[in-house]
């Protein structure tokens, strides 16, 4: 449709104030209906398998699927028939919003009990991350219902997009790919020769201490960037975002090294049969 009024044909003609109103449709489907939802589904299995937790709640899994499906029918399928009829989208995405709001406190509450039903009591870093990710969810909820109450969503709504893009969607994705790249590399370099001889457990590949740093400087940016965003200040934005940046790459180099076995004792490293793993492709 963007491509169809930036053309100018006739249909296009008929959507007069799309690049400018569909904005915010675009990104409810994108960051919302897509990235968001996916999130959500892969945590729910993710952190339930790491923690050693039993199924989350149905019913609040349920209400959380429902109200999002509401949230996104609101404001993209609502939305759209909005700007054809030209009433504004103003209701499309209060309603939307209302329904994401619901969604988040269901899938927030059920996530909380995942974390109290868990049978490992001791949390390892990509779950304790993983929780500090699911806070700037909170954040985001919380800030949203308070500037759409004081009727300032519109002028913050790009500081509620960074915080939902990075500390929550890309701190989550970070946090569980600390956990996936060594786990998935350690049954690659030892499954074939577990039973056999002595191997490292997926713990030993990686060194938590060192990438607790990278994921605390990751966070933190993100959430100072969120206050310059919201104060409008360029400067400190951009210094923050280069913070992000920096943890980003320092934790890259965290899986780099899990992929290396750069951080297993030399004793277990590669015994008889064991083979490092390719850096990108798996050898199986």
């Amino acid at each position: 449709m963007f491509s169809l009024v930036l053309s100018g044909t006739a249909i296009g003609a008929q959507w007069p104030d799309l690049l400018v109103s569909g904005v915010p449709i675009h990104a409810i489907a994108g960051i919302g209906g897509w990235l968001t939802f996916t999130a959500m589904g892969v945590s729910y299995r993710l952190l339930a398998m790491f923690m050693l937790a039993p199924d989350s709640d149905a019913r609040l899994g349920r209400l959380a699927w429902l109200a999002g499906i509401a949230a996104l029918a609101a404001g993209a399928v609502g939305g759209v028939l909005a700007l054809w009829r030209a009433t504004g989208v103003n209701l499309a995405l209060l309603l939307a919003g209302a329904a994401a709001l619901l969604s988040l406190i269901a899938y927030g509450r059920d996530m909380l009990g995942l974390y109290r039903a868990r049978k490992r009591r001791a949390l390892e870093l990509n779950t304790r991350m993983s929780l500090v990710a699911l806070a700037s969810l909170v954040a985001v909820a919380i800030l949203g219902a308070v500037f759409l109450a004081t009727g300032s969503l519109q002028s913050h709504v790009g500081a509620l997009a960074f915080l939902v893009a990075f500390g929550w969607l890309t701190g989550l994705v970070l946090a569980n790919l600390y956990k996936i790249v060594p786990f998935l590399t350690w049954l690659e370099t030892y499954g074939p020769v577990m039973g056999r001889v002595p191997t490292p457990r997926v713990q030993d590949l990686v060194d938590e201490r060192r990438a607790l740093k990278w994921f605390m400087l990751f966070f933190a940016g993100s959430w100072a960037a969120t206050l310059m965003l919201l104060v409008d200040e360029a400067p400190g934005f951009r210094v923050a975002v280069a913070v992000v940046t920096l943890a980003t790459l320092g934790l890259g180099e965290e899986l780099i090294r899990a992929r290396r076995l750069a951080d297993v004792s030399e004793p277990l490293r590669l015994p008889t049969g064991a083979v490092v793993p390719h850096l990108l492709v798996s050898r199986n």
